[in-house]
């Protein structure tokens, strides 16, 4: 008696404690309360009720749980197959193949009589009668539980096709009034020996948790292909009938059944014992129950979909799991996290809590915390430490700041000029970490970047290391200038390889002498091919002069990125001005092979630039204000070149035969007719005025210099040639009339210029022109870089309240600092257009797209205010 005892106890606490299995569950239903969902996807059954049946009802489950199971009544469920993971073997030769399958469910029946009654249907037939099928289907027969499993073989000599079927029945008699298990597993297996395919087909039933049949058909022949029935069929299993729902009433199981779930493995036998003893249904919660909201620099809330008791574990993705911070018993479904490191990968898990336990975990779910940025200050005329973290004690020096910053930090520079070197020709500022921001143009009290007002405080970069230059309007002789061929520095910026993603913000870069040698490239700015991304907004390089190619800014890309991210070039905003070499003197793009890479310029002014002959034997080219230029083969250039007002350009380089009809501010071309790649440029909204070649003839404003000619369309400009090249793909909206500009000086429009208002807003890419103010007034965009009566920003009111903004850039929240008490809060697009209304001072912006925005602040004093904001 007392061994009975023991093993009873034994029995139960081998119940109550077995542990649910859920690796590799794929659809699980528990029908608690009569729900239809899916406990770990988002394949929930659907339910009909044919006219000859009832609908279901609720009934109670094997522990007496009231309505956590139901009686079918001749109503039926259905769903969208899954895909196992397994394979079609037909397509899938030369190798061993495995697919695997198991379903588990529970039922309740009296019923003991004859005919099949199906249960679980996942096959090909259209009816009870059907032969020439394949997949499974589950039916009681005869108080007992039977499984059909069907395969199709095709011969691939005759093309015959013929079915194979098993059958396996229960021993056991289930038909009993009282909860039964019942589990099938499926495994398709095939071998591949030299040339012949062994195809095995291996069926195992349970029957509350002990096997009661199992069968294997094995097929030897020779080229022999089979069909297994899976996703690729698109069948639906269906509870209670099969796909196309056309059982007699007598043909369907009607009773009771609970717990239906479905893996893409083969169970074990201690899986099979476990879900037969399991006291609750302990499933595996799906990671998409997961969600982050408010990410910030060191915290995070975790938001959990689920109503059930939780547990939440979380670590960095870089270290393993033994490393999670677990919180147990989280049931309001969120938690918050904190102490967390800025800018990092976190993985996050829950478990469900069960009354025998907790499920396994859920697979992870991953976010990242904001970055924070280290602002460094910069003045050339602070007397403090000398450490860069105030502007009291910013470096006086600009190299010492881009050492000491990390990647993604920002450099603030107060106005002043500052020289790379005060002796040597070839120090220059060295970029090497990546993501650095570097904003000039600051009076050196800001506490923000938004208070920073551009075109006050000018921020000079400069490679006159003796403050002494003199230029001259003639190359050969700025050339030979005495003032600036000894002393002025080779070059002010080089970007290394390890420089990626620059941005140059609010910088006059100027006085940059290349004279090192007959090959050395460019002059101010020079970035490494590799570098995929590089920003230059609102600065001004002007009076760079160089020997050979570019005297500005040279990018040549070679990313072998055809299959990766593109690359980017953005010019915004900025003024090259006086720049001198022998050809593509302001910017010089070319690509090599294997480069794909996306080039916007963007208000930008292009003033008084030269590309010519250095020498009678030192001959020059063209392209004073820009060539762009495919070197390489199977490389995709995207050129987007929008509202840019090229005036006062001077084309003098008579290299390749060019002469007075020949030359082109803008070049655009391939190399050659034998490269593959691809260059897509679109012009618009610009405008091209009073450039001159020998003989201050008009020179042309687009042209491919006669080599290979590539896709060129003009929107919306003007040319005083009316863009008559050859090279030229289409024009829509040109003009040739006079755009009256305000001086010969002042490069803004006249109230009478025929450039007002006859732009193409879709061309737009900034919200302000090259002043500052409103891009687009008075409905349309202007051409060229100014916008004609536009006020600053979106009102002529702004700053009549000064607030703060942080963080900015921004991710997910935005928060304002006011004075005065907030009365509403608007958010304008670059296009101007009112995308978002608020009232508070706490602004949800993750829905924004990234990019630039305005925001308007409205005070209940009656002030109003406007600052931009970047979303990241």
């Amino acid at each position: 008696m007392r061994t009975k005892i023991l093993l009873l106890l034994l029995f139960i606490c081998s119940y109550i404690h077995a542990q649910f299995p859920s690796q590799g569950i794929v659809r699980a239903y528990d029908f608690t309360n009569g729900s239809s969902a899916d406990l770990v996807g988002s394949e929930d059954l659907t339910i009909s009720t044919p006219a000859s049946a009832m609908a279901p009802t609720l009934v109670n489950d094997r522990f007496n749980n009231p309505n956590n199971a139901v009686k079918l009544n001749g109503s039926l469920y259905q769903a969208n197959n899954i895909d196992y993971g397994g394979v079609n073997f037909s397509t899938n030769p030369n190798g061993n193949k495995d697919v695997y399958t198991t379903i588990s469910f529970w039922v309740k029946t009296s019923n003991t009589s004859s005919g099949q009654k199906t249960i679980i249907d996942e096959s090909q037939r259209t009816s009870g009668t059907t032969t020439g099928w394949y997949g499974y289907y589950v039916y009681l027969e005869d108080g007992s539980i039977k499984v059909r499993v069907g395969f199709e073989f095709e011969n691939l000599f005759s093309g015959t096709t013929y079915y194979n079927v098993a059958t396996l029945t229960s021993s056991s008699l289930v038909a009993d009034n009282t909860w039964k298990h019942v589990v099938v597993t499926i495994h398709g297996k095939q071998r591949y020996i030299g040339n012949a395919y062994y195809n095995d087909y291996i069926t195992e039933l349970y029957i509350d948790g002990t096997s009661e049949d199992d069968s294997t058909i094995t097929q030897n022949h020779q080229y022999i292909v089979t069909t297994e029935n899976h996703d690729e069929y698109n069948t639906k299993y269906t509870i209670g009938n099969i796909d196309n729902q056309s059982l007699q009433s007598a043909e369907v199981y009607t009773d009771e059944i609970d717990d239906f779930f479905m893996y893409n493995r083969l169970l074990t036998q201690a899986d099979i014992t476990a879900l037969y003893t399991s006291s609750e249904t302990c499933i595996r919660p799906n990671s998409t129950l997961l969600s982050a909201s408010s990410v910030l620099e060191t915290s995070a809330t975790i938001d959990i979909a689920g109503s059930d008791t939780y547990d939440v574990a979380y670590h960095k993705t870089s270290e393993p799991f033994t490393n999670a911070i677990i919180t147990t018993g989280v049931t309001t479904g969120s938690l918050a996290l904190s102490g967390l490191d800025d800018s990092t990968s976190y993985d996050v898990y829950i478990r469900k809590q069960c009354t025998n336990g907790v499920s396994d975990w859920s697979e992870a779910f991953s976010f990242t915390t904001v970055y924070v940025f280290i602002e460094i200050y910069v003045d050339i005329d602070a007397t403090g430490l000398n450490n860069g973290t105030s502007w009291t004690d910013a470096y006086t020096d600009l190299k010492d700041a881009i050492q000491s910053a990390s990647a993604g930090d920002q450099i603030w520079i107060a106005e002043g000029t500052y020289e790379p070197s005060n002796s040597s020709r070839s120090t220059y500022y060295v970029i090497d970490k990546e993501d650095l921001k570097i904003y000039g143009g600051f009076a050196g009290t800001e506490a923000q970047l938004s208070d920073r007002v551009l075109g006050t405080y000018e921020t000079i970069l400069s490679g006159d290391v003796q403050g002494n230059d003199a230029n001259v309007t003639d190359y050969f002789a700025n050339y030979s200038n005495a003032t600036r061929n000894a002393d002025n520095t080779y070059r002010i910026i080089n970007i290394l390889a390890t420089g990626n993603n620059l941005l140059l913000d609010g910088l006059t870069i100027s006085d940059a002498h290349n004279n090192a040698n007959a090959t050395s490239r460019g002059a101010a700015i020079f970035k490494d091919k590799t570098i995929s991304d590089l920003t230059l907004r609102n600065c001004i390089l002007k009076d760079n002069v160089a020997r050979n190619d570019n005297a500005a800014l040279v990018a040549e890309f070679e990313l072998n990125n055809t299959s990766g991210d593109r690359g980017n070039l953005v010019i915004e905003n900025c003024q090259f001005i006086n720049n001198m070499s022998r050809f593509a003197t302001s910017v010089y793009v070319f690509l090599r092979s294997n480069t794909n890479v996306d080039v916007t310029v963007a208000n930008t002014l292009f003033n008084g630039n030269l590309a010519g002959d250095l020498t009678p034997t030192v001959t020059g080219i063209s392209g004073s204000a820009a060539w762009f230029r495919m070197l390489g083969n199977n490389s995709d250039l995207n050129l987007n070149f929008t509202n840019n007002t090229l005036v006062n350009n001077i084309e003098e380089g008579t290299a390749q035969s060019l002469n007075a009809t020949t030359h082109a501010v803008l070049a655009i071309s391939k190399n050659s007719t034998g490269i593959t790649g691809t260059i897509d440029a679109n012009i618009s909204n610009s405008i091209f005025w009073d450039n001159k070649t020998a003989g201050n003839a008009t020179t042309k404003s687009i042209t491919d210099l006669y080599k290979s000619p590539v896709n060129v369309n003009v929107y919306n400009s003007i040319d005083e040639s009316n863009f008559n090249d050859s090279s030229i793909t289409s024009t829509t909206s040109i003009s040739d009339a006079n755009p009256l500009f305000t001086s010969a000086t002042d490069f803004t429009l006249q109230a009478s210029s025929p450039a007002i208002d006859t732009g193409d807003n879709s061309y737009v890419t900034t919200t302000e022109d090259l002043a500052g103010a409103q891009r687009i007034f008075n409905t349309t965009v202007d051409m060229g870089s100014y916008e004609f009566g536009a006020p600053l920003g979106i009102e002529d009111n702004v700053l009549l309240e000064n607030f703060g903004l942080y963080p900015n850039p921004v991710q997910n929240t935005l928060n304002i600092q006011l004075e005065n008490t907030l009365e509403k809060v608007e958010i304008y697009s670059i296009l101007g257009i009112k995308i978002l209304d608020h009232n508070t001072s706490k602004i949800n912006v993750s829905n924004l797209s990234s990019g630039m925005y305005l925001l308007k602040v409205y005070t209940q004093s009656g002030k109003v205010a406007v600052k931009r904001f970047v979303k990241q």
